[in-house]
């Protein structure tokens, strides 16, 4: 059987671990919540700093175009073909330090006079593919940009990868107004971040193309006309947060993909803290219970028990002795209770006495003969039925049948009657 301590340790157990797993299911959601607020302004962050390291990239190519393009040697070129200046300049060398994959030379009527490509291996020059030429050409994307008579730099769409190009017109030094044609720059946007601008991401991008055969499918989403252009993020599981960004290309379209992964740090530390946090409250827990349990033994439990002990010596007792009831709290009070009830039990059991003494004194000294029969056998009797009956003791009469007593029979078979008056029966049984 359990005991009051046992049963009031497993309340008090049960209502902290209730209210410990409140806690910590509270604190994990303000957490994970919190968590998952800071990382998404993490990745974001870093998805922008991707997005604006690979503009940047774009950026210095057409920085470095200016230089060529503002180059008297190339303003000779295309005005007057010095051939020297190809085999001089546009070399295998110039486009590994430069870092670029194309280099076209227009004159000013926008047709091209120099056209190359490197091989994939920066061994050898190539034929640029058929969609890059069309758009070369004068009624191409990049020759109707060149018609503009302005310089721009954006993202070509073709079917070996999106190309980052840059245009620049050609003019001399002692005169920038006066245009002698167009330098055209363009580099794979695949390769397009330098090692140097990869160690400044906090975390490696990929980059995907609209035909890309591995292309994540959330990441193909992004190259529908309904997609966001906004940088987004979500978490892509418990460890991962995903970033993503598009870049358009000149004609308005999705051009090229961005995705960034990043370890979900904070949430794996936050973790970690929630769970040291929760051994620490379910220890503290244990350790209270256990606390309140010794302390409930020693006020209440065994104070409860030692009530019992005198409970049950009281009434082995027969209820004559009182309960030792120290203090003012609720044992003492459950003592005090009883005390009373002892007290009123003796009080009770004292004038059951004094009236049983006076009635049977009223009995035994009454005028009146009274008897008090048994089965027709005289239980008791008072000194006046003695009397009457002719004994010389009451006593005498204890245990005989009252017939013993009547007169004797009259002739004709009668009996004497005796004074109704004179004799009082009492008939138990």
């Amino acid at each position: 059987m359990q005991t009051l301590a046992r049963k009031s340790a497993l309340l008090f157990i049960a209502a902290m671990c209730s209210l410990t797993a409140l806690v910590l299911v509270t604190a994990r959601y303000a957490f994970v919540d919190s968590f998952t607020r800071i990382e998404t302004r993490e990745a974001l962050s870093a998805t922008r700093q991707a997005q604006a390291l690979l503009l940047a990239s774009r950026d210095a190519m057409h920085r470095q175009c200016a230089d060529w393009a503002a180059w008297d040697d190339s303003y000779e070129f295309v005005t007057r073909r010095d051939t020297d200046f190809v085999e001089r300049n546009v070399t295998l060398q110039a486009f590994s330090d430069n870092d670029v994959d194309l280099m076209a030379f227009y004159d000013a009527q926008g047709q091209p006079i120099l056209v190359r490509m490197r091989g994939a291996d920066n061994s050898y020059f190539r034929d640029p593919p058929k969609d890059l030429t069309d758009a070369l050409a004068p009624q191409g994307e990049l020759g109707r940009k060149l018609a503009n008579d302005a310089p721009f730099a954006g993202l070509l769409s073709l079917y070996e990868g999106p190309l980052f190009v840059s245009a620049r017109p050609i003019t001399r030094s002692t005169d920038p107004t006066r245009r002698g044609g167009w330098l055209v720059w363009g580099r794979y946007a695949l390769g397009a971040l330098p090692p140097f601008f990869s160690d400044l991401l906090p975390h490696a991008a990929q980059l995907f193309t609209p035909g890309s055969y591995d292309t994540p499918p959330q990441v193909a989403a992004l190259f529908t006309s309904a997609a966001k252009r906004d940088p987004q993020v979500r978490p892509l599981d418990d460890s991962t947060m995903e970033g993503l960004a598009v870049l358009t290309d000149i004609k308005g379209d999705p051009g090229l993909a961005m995705r960034i992964l990043m370890p979900r740090e904070a949430s794996e530390q936050g973790n970690k803290a929630l769970m040291l946090f929760s051994l620490v409250i379910l220890v503290g827990t244990a350790l209270v219970a256990a606390t309140a349990q010794v302390l409930f033994q020693k006020h209440v439990g065994r104070r409860a028990a030692s009530l019992a002990a005198d409970i049950e010596r009281v009434r082995i007792s027969g209820f004559r002795s009182p309960l030792p009831a120290d203090g003012d709290d609720e044992i003492a009070a459950i003592g005090h209770a009883i005390n009373r009830l002892i007290r009123d039990r003796e009080q009770a059991a004292h004038t059951l006495q004094e009236n049983e003494a006076f009635f049977r004194l009223l009995y035994e000294q009454a005028p009146d003969a009274m008897l008090l029969l048994l089965d027709e056998s005289i239980a008791s009797a008072n000194d006046a039925a003695a009397r009457l009956l002719g004994v010389a003791d009451r006593k005498d009469l204890l245990s005989h049948p009252l017939i013993e007593f009547f007169p004797p029979a009259q002739e004709g078979g009668g009996v004497a009657p005796a004074k109704p008056d004179t004799l009082r029966l009492l008939t138990v049984g």
